[in-house]
């Protein structure tokens, strides 16, 4: 993504020229999204984060669950602080599906035990929890073991349980409540992948295949009627983004050491999309990258936010931001047609 490009992006952004015409605004209702962020990430380098075994570092578990404590009560709006706002995502009756974000570097381990924790103390049995992506492959590469059946928290991959009318079985029977947990990162192809491509695990390979290669076509998983019905969180995980796709064990990250949050993936992954293109304009990088990464990514979240698909809104003016915790080096302005809700805390 060549330096020109990316800065044309972020003035598109920050301007709201071209965005507006991606969706009717009566047809995509508005957006909130929370932006909780920490001034600590990682573990402290020494004998409980040795170098050799975490070369990027080791996620902090507690500082996971503080970005996610954070956030989780402002997001459902419960001001009740002897009810666990966790019961507003699901209740004891209900199975959780969490739909986790696998692409190479996959979500942390600690983002997804984080949430199982806070699903159990609220009250979900362990009985009653899926751990789901694309296939059982994708699970293996991650390191998570594969346990479809029995007692327990489940892990299981959509291939192998098999889709019905092009839908997973685990979206369709499995699951009264889904979570999607994805990572922001740049993608060489799509520009950038988030909550919305994250949605590509509910159906099979070869539409997966399909959908990649028309990003006009690709929020159709995210569209679904059903899917959107029971998913009732978004998380897109920001603690250290890929800053370019180089198709490495370890590509470019940085520490932004934050978390978003939101009903609406479209509208999350907008909020990522400026974090992540002011990232690349400031460090000048990706100029050998193909300039059809950025449309491609401004061509799906066009297409996720339009009439045909009202997957979520599109519109930056349209989207309400609150910024929980740190906001030193947020990345994120506040032009006239962009004023952030800033919440220190």
């Amino acid at each position: 993504m060549g330096l020109r490009v990316v800065l044309i992006l972020i003035a598109l952004m920050m301007s709201g020229y071209g965005w507006q015409s991606w969706a009717d605004p009566s047809a995509v209702p508005p957006a909130t999204v929370f932006l909780s962020r920490t001034d600590r990430i990682l573990v402290p380098p020494g004998w409980n984060a040795p170098g050799i075994l975490y070369p990027r570092g080791r996620i902090d578990y507690r500082q996971v669950v503080g970005l996610l404590a954070n956030a989780i009560r402002p997001f459902t709006g419960c001001d009740d602080p002897l009810r666990n706002p966790w019961r507003e995502i699901a209740t004891p009756q209900d199975k959780v599906g969490i739909q986790v974000d696998l692409h190479k570097p996959p979500v942390a381990t600690e983002t997804i035990n984080a949430v199982i924790d806070a699903l159990i103390n609220s009250g979900v049995s362990q009985d009653n929890i899926i751990v789901y992506a694309g296939s059982e492959g994708d699970l293996f590469a991650a390191g998570i073991s594969v346990n479809p059946k029995g007692r327990g928290i489940r892990t299981m991959g959509s291939e192998s349980e098999g889709f019905r009318s092009g839908l997973s079985r685990i979206v369709l029977d499995y699951c009264t409540v889904i979570i999607n947990v994805a990572r922001l990162r740049a993608d060489k192809d799509l520009g950038m992948r988030g909550c919305v491509t994250n949605c590509l695990a509910t159906v099979p390979h070869v539409d997966r295949v399909r959908l990649l290669a028309n990003p006009a076509d690709l929020p159709g998983p995210a569209a679904d009627p059903v899917l959107r019905r029971k998913t009732k969180l978004h998380i897109l995980e920001a603690y250290q983004p890929v800053l370019e796709d180089t198709d490495e064990n370890y590509p470019p990250m940085w520490e932004y050491r934050g978390l978003l949050m939101s009903s609406d993936p479209v509208a999350a992954d907008v909020i990522g999309l400026r974090i992540l293109a002011a990232k690349q304009a400031a460090t000048r990088q990706n100029s050998e990258v193909e300039t059809a990464s950025a449309e491609a990514a401004l061509e799906y979240l066009q297409a996720a936010g339009s009439n045909r698909f009202r997957a979520g809104q599109s519109n930056p003016e349209k989207i309400t931001l609150q910024v929980l915790g740190i906001t030193k080096d947020i990345l994120i302005g506040t032009a006239s047609s962009w004023k952030p809700d800033l919440r220190d805390g």
